[in-house]
Order: structure tokens, then sequence, then C-alpha cells
């Protein structure tokens, strides 16, 4: 008898505990974890957790608020959807309260199971709303480097002194035709790609904070990259804007956009007189003279004297950027690969085999030679019998890249 009262104990803190379902998980807003720069019509989604396999979700409910103490305590100052009855756990849109452009919001969420018994709040999760109006990028401007080079690498840098006061937050805001590279004090930000059509032009959103000096002068530079137009890219024009916001723990805002304070120089280590890879227009050949790189153009330290300032082309809307600005959330991750083999066939060359195609750059670290000494390279989707690269299947695009060592 006492085993049978144990057994009966044991089933009964079982159904009690399969009784209430467990907290969502897997939050995400626009399809993202914690996104940053989206627009104004949020959608959620989540993952429903029982530990009864044959448990469904028969409602939910969202709060979404301000800020992280409010959030903490349950309370929904942006929007309570209170209980919805209803299966759905993706595509849930918000219907709260005006959210406003470049902040941070907070949201969680429970669930019921199909007996109608309420499980806990989840884990708080974020989204960030980016610049939703062309007004909303007002303090920041297009600026270009005046020339008419169809494959031009333009280098822009800003030196900006900030207060001593604690940096909450600070987020970036950047639009630039076709691609670019951020660097904040000599580190790598972010890469993107903004390709601009006539109906839709595109800005990407990052988190900066951890790059900022407070009590100090901090250096802001971008490398950018406009090509002409091609396969799957419009021509666009040649452009950067950048707008990044710093939040302090008093609540006060510095706003730091481009303009015609900043300066200027063409990248000189790409040659400009490159042919293009395809009849498609989908790149220029490249040719790096490291003997003409500039060292540490991205740090605060580097002297720009002579360089020349950006020609400012005017505040968003502007021709030819007269739409208004979409957020673009697709982030750019890179991975080192290792190669498979490597042999050397003949002297001075060498075959790099990755074992199989991947969408990349070198990344090739080159030692001894003299300076001058031109290294060719040539990629290609296919070895031939002798185990060299195939120059015959390339989709007719030509795969060489040249190195000239300093």
């Amino acid at each position: 008898m006492k085993f049978t009262g144990l057994f009966l104990t044991l089933l009964t803190l079982f159904q009690l505990r399969a009784a209430t379902p467990n907290s969502p998980h897997n939050l995400r807003c626009y399809d993202k974890i914690n996104p940053i720069g989206i627009d104004n019509e949020p959608y959620f989604g989540w993952h429903f957790f029982d530990a009864n396999n044959d448990e469904i979700q028969s409602a939910y409910q969202i709060i979404v608020a301000s800020s992280k103490l409010k959030i903490d305590s349950n309370i929904g100052d942006i929007w309570d959807s209170e209980k919805v009855e209803s299966r759905m756990q993706n595509y849930v849109y918000f219907k709260g309260s005006k959210l406003s452009a470049a902040k941070q919001y907070f949201w969680k969420i429970r669930t019921w199971d199909k007996n109608g018994n309420i499980g806990p709040y989840s884990k708080s999760a974020t989204f960030s709303t980016g610049l939703f109006k062309n007004s909303d990028w007002e303090g920041a401007k297009w600026i270009k480097r005046e020339n008419i080079d169809i494959d031009d690498y333009t280098y822009y840098r800003k030196k900006i002194g900030l207060p001593n006061k604690n940096i909450k937050r600070a987020i970036a805001y950047i639009s630039a035709s076709h691609s670019y590279e951020m660097y904040i004090n000599g580190k790598l930000v972010a890469k993107g790609n903004n390709h601009h059509y006539p109906q839709y032009t595109y800005y990407q959103s990052w988190d900066v904070t951890s790059f900022l000096k407070s009590d100090a002068e901090n250096l802001f530079a971008c490398l950018t990259h406009w090509y002409f137009g091609g396969q799957g890219r419009a021509k666009g024009e040649r452009g950067l804007l950048m707008k990044v916001i710093v939040e302090y723990g008093d609540n006060n805002i510095t706003t730091i956009g481009s303009d015609g304070s900043w300066k200027q120089k063409r990248a000189t280590q790409w040659d400009k007189n490159q042919p293009v890879r395809n009849g498609e227009g989908i790149g220029h050949v490249e040719k790096i003279d490291s003997c003409k790189m500039i060292p540490n153009w991205n740090t605060i330290s580097y002297h720009d004297s002579d360089w020349n300032y950006a020609t400012e082309i005017g505040l968003q809307p502007v021709a030819p950027w007269t739409q208004r600005l979409r957020s673009d959330l697709t982030r750019v991750k890179e991975k080192i690969i290792t190669p498979k083999s490597i042999t050397q066939p003949s002297k001075g060359k060498y075959i790099i085999d990755l074992g199989k195609i991947y969408a990349g750059r070198f990344n090739i670290t080159f030692e001894g030679g003299n300076s001058g000494d031109t290294i060719k390279m040539i990629g290609g989707f296919v070895l031939n019998n002798d185990g060299t690269v195939s120059k015959k299947i390339n989709q007719q695009t030509d795969l060489h890249f040249f190195f000239i060592h300093n």
C-alpha cells in the first residue's frame, strides 16, 4: 500500500506539472532575434512549448513595453494584446500604440494549452525601430567623392568628440551604393550592400555601442565601392548616407551625420582601369597594389590634412534617392574557410583546394618576394585532371585577381 500511495503521489505531481504549458521560446520579430532597424509594422513569432507531446496552443497574450523595468514587471504600456484565442505562432502583427523611430522596445509572451491552462511569461526579447520617414534622417546628408571612375573605391572619415557621459546605446544607420565597410576607431563594425533601385532604396542598422569611447575623440570611417550597373544590380549613383544616434544614461543624445565636413580620398590600392569580369557586368577584375595602400586610414591617429572634403549631395530625399529608404535586415556574415589541400605542382605555383564551391574572398598572407612583384591568382569551379584550376567551366567569367607586393 505504501508503494501504491507513492505511485499515486508521483502520478498526481506529473499531472499537475503537465497541466501547465512551459514558457514560449525562440521569440522572433520580423523573423529575427532581437532585430535592429525594423519598420513600424512589426510582427511576432515564437515556439509553443509543453511537456505533453499531444498539447497545442489555444491562446496567447503578448505585451510590449517601453522599458526593461516595465517588461520585467509584466506591464505592457505600448501594447497588451490580452488573451487572444488563436493557434497562430508566427506573423502575429503588432496592434498597439504608435511606435517611435529609432527606439528600443521590449516584449514577451505567454500561452494557453488546449485545456485552457495558462503558462508563465517567456523571457523578454527586444526589437529596435529604424528610421521611418525621410525626415528621420535629419542631421545627415548624402555625400560623395567627385569622380568619373566606373569602379570607384572611396575612403571617408570624420573625427567626433563625445562628452564624458555613460553611453547607454548607440545605433548607426547607413546606406551606400553599392557596398560599404564601416569602421569606428580602427575596428571593423560591419559590411553591407545597398543596391539602389528606382523604386527601392535600402539602409541597414548596426549597434555600435561597444565601439565608442566617452570623453574622447572617435573616428568614424567608411570604405565604399560603386561599380556601375550589372547582373542583379541597378546602376544607382555613388553616395554615402550615415547617421549615428548616441544615447546617454541621462537620456540626452548626440547625433552624428555624414555631411560636407567629412574627409574623402580615393582608395588608391585598387587599380581603377581593370576590365569587367564578363558581359553581364558582375564586377571588375581586382588588381590591388599594396605599394599604394594608405596605412591606418581608419584610425584616430592618422593625419588626413591632404584629404579633400566630401561633396554634399543633399538631405534625404534628394535625386536620385527620392523614395523613402527601406530597412534591410540582411546581414553579411563571414567565416574563414580552411583549405582542404594546398599543393605545389611547379615552382612558384600553388593550388589551393577548398573542397567545394564557396562565395567568398581571398584571405592570404604573402611572405618573401620583392617589392613590385605581381602575384597572379585565378579562381575556379573545378579542377583539371592534372589537379590545376580549370579555366573553361567558369560561367564565362574572368576570375583573375592580381596583387602587387610591397
